[in-house]
């Protein structure tokens, strides 16, 4: 007869919800959009539905979606959040069952889901140490995002642990957007010492600096090797392919919906009553965008 039930009104007469609120800086990110589309199907086999919010990493965006998401008593919100959340999305959050992905905030006392960032990049900075490389420079997102911070903190330790002196000039820090990472390679390429690799802090960057690359005529790995940070589909088919640190995408969504499956009593009842951080730890993936110092290519002369 065409009669839909109010979900609203189910809701508060239940004092919960079957709704669960994603909060997510890109949906460009291929990271972000698997996350999403994991998380969609293992929410959906407890009878749950997915409500998604693009913040683009600006807290007005994310208080006014937070907000909404309260006003629909939603279940529990997944949030990756901001670099500064304001202070009434901190007082929101508080009040509803929430779980923090892929960065926390300090101002957010709830469980999170984790990738161990620090170990990621320590093994694309190792890989490209056991190459012979020695001027390894860094493009990566602002310190000011958690999991940005530890992907810094994981090439700086690999560099200290061989001995390895780190040059700032060879280090540049920004948005993690592709225009950084293509302006980070104009700002890299000035030098007089030049990088001979690259540790990219995320795809987006990866994408920036592959661009920045093409635009100076600078061949790969020739030139210069670069290890991205995540592995989209692209990855294995630009080239002779780019060596990078794989994210464990579909453990950390299936340990998000997990945990949000475990938060008993919707959002009327708070925040789970015990603070759990998981965190999965990457891997390197070898193809072809790593070369050993100072090795070129050989041309066939057939």
């Amino acid at each position: 007869m065409g009669y839909v039930p109010n979900a609203p009104a189910r809701a508060m007469r239940a004092a919960r919800s079957t709704l669960v609120g994603l909060l997510i800086p890109d949906i460009q990110n291929e990271f972000y959009a698997q996350v999403a589309r994991v998380l969609t199907d293992s929410l959906a086999a407890s009878g749950h539905q997915l409500a998604l919010s693009v913040t683009e990493d600006d807290p007005q965006r994310e208080l006014r979606d937070v907000t909404a998401f309260r006003a629909a008593r939603v279940a529990c919100v997944v949030i990756v959040p901001s670099a500064a959340p304001r202070a009434a999305t901190l007082r929101l959050l508080d009040a509803m069952a929430t779980v923090q992905l892929g960065r926390t905030s300090p101002g957010i006392d709830a469980s999170a889901v984790l990738m161990d960032d620090a170990a990621g990049t320590r093994l694309a900075t190792e890989h490209l140490i056991g190459l012979g490389h020695r001027r390894i420079g860094f493009i990566g997102g602002s310190r000011s995002l958690s999991s940005h911070r530890d992907r810094w903190r994981g090439f700086a330790a690999a560099l200290a642990s061989a001995g390895l002196a780190g040059d700032r000039a060879l280090v540049h820090l920004g948005t993690p957007r592709p225009a950084v990472g293509r302006a980070a390679i104009e700002d890299l390429q000035r030098g007089r010492k030049r990088a001979t690799a690259l540790v990219l802090g995320s795809s987006e960057l990866t994408l920036g600096a592959l661009e920045g690359l093409a635009a100076r005529g600078l061949q790969w790995p020739d030139e210069l090797s670069i290890v991205g940070y995540g592995d989209p589909t692209w990855f294995g088919l630009i080239g002779p392919g780019i060596t990078t640190i794989r994210l464990p995408t579909a453990a950390v969504a299936n340990a998000t919906a997990a945990l949000v499956g475990r938060m008993n009593g919707g959002s009327m009842a708070g925040r789970a009553p015990r603070r759990v951080v998981e965190r999965f730890t990457p891997t390197l993936v070898v193809r072809g965008s790593t070369r050993a110092a100072g090795a070129r290519r050989i041309e066939s002369s057939s």
